[in-house]
């Protein structure tokens, strides 16, 4: 017994010791990190990242991605539909990407929702079509039946609408390290050192990685695109406020008010997708008994990734029917 108690007691100093003596990374402001066709903008005081792109007079389509995503979700559609006469706008959700970290950033569907209205009046734009993947269909979803007159047409890639409590995406996925960071609290710097220590960015693609079909091959690229969150200066802040909101990301939506939906749908998924099966989009199609309905065999949760011709070559014939 003494035994296993000095044994826990020598684990556990040793692994507060590594916490605190762990060497931390040289985050840089998220400026330097940016794109060369990205921009910054203020919406209702956070400042939001997010790629323009296709012409200005083109008919305008915003892309929103889901946990753990970015822009660089979209570095495949945001060219195509550019090239195909569309003004496409791709955004990090705060705290995501190289949007603002803060512990103050309200996560909610709603409040993303009504942050989605405040970019689109920032950017002078009346209405769109709304592309959401994964927790960003949630948002979508949320933003018509608040706002359905600035809404032209709707895509669930792979959309995690969160019809239940206890539902969501890619965030389950953090298992007991997702629940443990949920008690801590975000400002203190102990827990961003926890953060940085346990969550290295082996771990973090790691993570990510799972989304996509076996098949995939995730190249270093891809992994160097989805970890640049960790090169940002305040990461750990954004991610443990995340974490710390769960009940507000997790707070179910309106199905009644959705189904009241009128206009054109669109809904494409991986045929196996892990993350958000595809038993949730055939759910939806209950939902929109009128949609578009596109699957794809061999693909994960990343259709617009592992799948960018097809993905494409549908969004667009999508897009000239809207």
């Amino acid at each position: 017994m003494h035994r296993w108690l000095s044994l826990a007691l020598t684990v556990l100093t040793a692994s507060i010791s590594m916490v605190i003596n762990a060497q931390p990374s040289d985050p840089v402001p998220a400026a330097e990190l940016a794109d060369e066709n990205g921009q910054f903008i203020m919406v209702d005081g956070i400042e939001l990242y997010y790629i323009e792109d296709g012409p200005a007079d083109g008919p305008p389509v915003i892309l929103l991605h889901g946990f753990g995503g970015s822009t660089f979700t979209w570095r495949d559609t945001i060219p195509a539909l550019a090239d195909a006469g569309y003004r496409v706008i791709a955004y990090d959700r705060p705290p995501y990407g190289l949007s603002e970290k803060s512990a103050d950033i309200d996560v909610s569907g709603s409040a993303y929702a009504d942050q989605l209205a405040g970019l689109m009046d920032a950017l002078d734009i009346e209405y769109a079509v709304l592309v959401g993947h994964s927790a960003g269909g949630d948002v979508i979803a949320r933003f018509v039946i608040d706002y359905p007159q600035r809404v032209d047409g709707l895509v669930f890639a792979a959309g995690a609408v969160i019809a239940s409590q206890g539902e969501g995406d890619g965030q389950s996925n953090l298992g007991g390290f997702g629940e443990f960071a949920n008690a801590l609290d975000p400002t203190s710097p102990f827990a961003q050192q926890l953060v940085r220590t346990f969550l290295t960015e082996d771990q973090f693609v790691s993570l990510l990685s799972s989304a996509y079909h076996p098949s995939f091959e995730v190249t270093e690229d891809i992994q160097a695109g989805y970890a640049r969150v960790l090169n940002v200066e305040g990461w750990e802040l954004g991610f443990l406020a995340l974490l710390s909101n769960g009940d507000a990301i997790a707070e179910p939506i309106d199905m009644d008010a959705l189904a009241a939906v009128d206009m054109p749908v669109l809904l494409i998924w991986g045929q196996e997708d892990t993350w958000v099966p595809i038993e949730r989009g055939e759910a939806l199609r209950e939902i929109f008994p009128a949609a578009d309905w596109v699957t794809l065999l061999q693909v994960g949760h990343l259709p617009m990734e592992e799948a960018p011709a097809a993905f494409n070559s549908s969004l667009i014939d999508f897009l000239s029917s809207v």
